[in-house]
């Protein structure tokens, strides 16, 4: 079976300098790849290139088979049946909701378009609005409205660049669980690129990470976050204690020395009054929905997350590592 998008050997390299590396993947009908890195990891510049908004050094481009002419062989740069999502909402401001839809529509048939539009304010949730201007509604709103302007002329492919960085984290949380139900009833193709690690686990079904222009690892989410390739990518999904093999089988005989580096997560260390490993907490921080803890054990520093609000500086704690969860590098 064709896939939908196959990305062969993509690469960029403005005045001869890399910016990405040379790139190869596949994305299937109806999936959902989201892209995470670090600031300049060259996310942003990978969406573009896919979009046809950059020409690429080397590499091909095919969706649904058919390949994708480069920019500079195109009288308008980008793909009809690609369609983009910026953070900045990208609407048109002297037109109303229900105009910002239309407009996108200039082809279709009255009939036909009037119905197009009315089924995409109602699956953006935009019905009550039809006649607002943009300056009068929400972030939340103005991101619905530039979902509903993109998927307006059915694109295969949908890309979202950050598409909640200008969001708080009200309106950003109620806006994934809408984007999400908007993708899945269209049948919608997407690629997501983020900085949070959260919208990616949460919302994709397949993750690629990068790191200074190249494809460090991809797989879906648990496949990542459970088998992560490198320090670095197991740091980006949640806070990590690295030890030393010989520091790990110092504060805990027969760990096992499978690697150089020892991976702890601080949700696999659990405190108890009366068992475990013996530290001494240095640190609390009240999270919320849990507390941070900063424990010494001897000379090393252990951060554990726990749902228990009872724990206090300068207090003796017992631990309890979970073994099969630290991942060796």
């Amino acid at each position: 079976m064709t896939p939908l998008l196959e990305v062969q050997n993509l690469s960029y390299s403005p005045n001869g300098h890399f910016r990405l590396h040379p790139v190869s993947f596949t994305l299937e009908a109806g999936e959902i790849l989201a892209i995470v890195g670090a600031s300049g990891s060259g996310k942003t510049t990978l969406l573009q290139l896919i979009a046809g908004l950059l020409e690429p050094e080397t590499g091909q481009l095919w969706l649904n088979g058919e390949s994708i002419t480069r920019p500079s062989r195109n009288l308008v740069p980008g793909h009809p049946a690609i369609k983009l999502v910026f953070q900045h909402f990208g609407l048109s401001p002297k037109i109303n909701v229900y105009q910002n839809i239309a407009y996108l529509l200039k082809a279709y048939p009255p009939a036909e378009k009037q119905d197009k539009i009315e089924s995409l304010l109602r699956l953006c949730q935009l019905k009550g609005l039809a006649e607002r201007m943009p300056h009068t509604l929400s972030g939340g709103e103005k991101q619905r409205l530039s979902i509903a302007r993109a998927l307006a002329d059915d694109p295969l492919l949908l890309l979202l660049d950050e598409p909640f960085s200008n969001l708080d984290t009200l309106l950003k949380s109620q806006l994934k669980k809408d984007m999400i139900n908007i993708l899945k009833q269209t049948d919608t193709t997407a690629i997501l690129v983020t900085h949070d690690m959260q919208d990616a686990l949460s919302m994709a079904g397949q993750v690629a990470v990068m790191q200074q222009g190249r494809f460090i690892q991809a797989g879906t989410p648990q496949q990542i976050y459970e088998h992560p390739a490198t320090p670095y990518v197991a740091e980006l999904f949640g806070t990590c204690n690295f030890l030393e093999a010989a520091q790990l089988n110092r504060i805990l005989p027969k760990a096992g020395d499978y690697g150089k580096i020892a991976c702890l997560r601080a949700e696999h260390i659990h405190l108890s009054q009366k068992e475990g490993l013996s530290g001494r907490i240095v640190k609390v921080r009240f999270m919320g929905a849990y507390t941070e803890v900063t424990i010494r054990v001897e000379d090393i520093l252990l951060t554990v997350y726990t749902c228990d609000h009872i724990w206090k500086e300068d207090n003796l704690v017992g631990l309890v590592v979970e073994k099969n969860k630290i991942h060796y590098f």
